[in-house]
């Protein structure tokens, strides 16, 4: 069975259940995002920055289950702000999105306590396990 949104199978979780933050800069990327995430069970709060990013999970990280952070990003990159989100709470899980692959920066972000990356362009299937696996669903 097809979501509609890639040639790739349904993901095989039982759902998601919780809030998701997606921080990223590209509006098409963002509200694809948001979609998936919702259509996969998940509520979601989003942010076009950085900065907007951190200001939410500050506001908002006690309800959060995991953050999907760009790298590079306007205002506030995407190190500034997990730097800023996990001083704040470092129990929330935040992935790394990159369409750079593992470079320095990546690997420093996964050292100091990210939970992981997506390579960007990234698939629905590879999301939901991602998360599921981060979630619990």
């Amino acid at each position: 069975m097809s979501d509609g949104l890639c040639p790739c199978p349904a993901p095989a979780t039982d759902g998601g259940q919780g809030w998701i933050l997606v921080v990223e800069d590209e509006p098409m990327l963002r509200e694809l995002t948001a979609t998936v995430l919702g259509a996969l069970g998940y509520q979601v709060r989003t942010a076009g920055d950085g900065r907007e990013g951190a200001e939410l999970f500050r506001l908002h990280h006690a309800s959060l289950k995991a953050v999907l952070l760009d790298l590079l990003m306007p205002v506030m990159g995407g190190r500034e702000s997990f730097l800023a989100m996990h001083s704040h709470d470092p129990g929330v899980p935040v992935i790394i999105c990159s369409g750079c692959g593992e470079s320095a920066e990546v690997a420093e972000l996964l050292g100091l306590g990210a939970a992981g990356i997506l390579g960007k362009p990234f698939l629905i299937t590879e999301l939901a396990v991602a998360l599921a696996r981060l979630t619990g669903h």
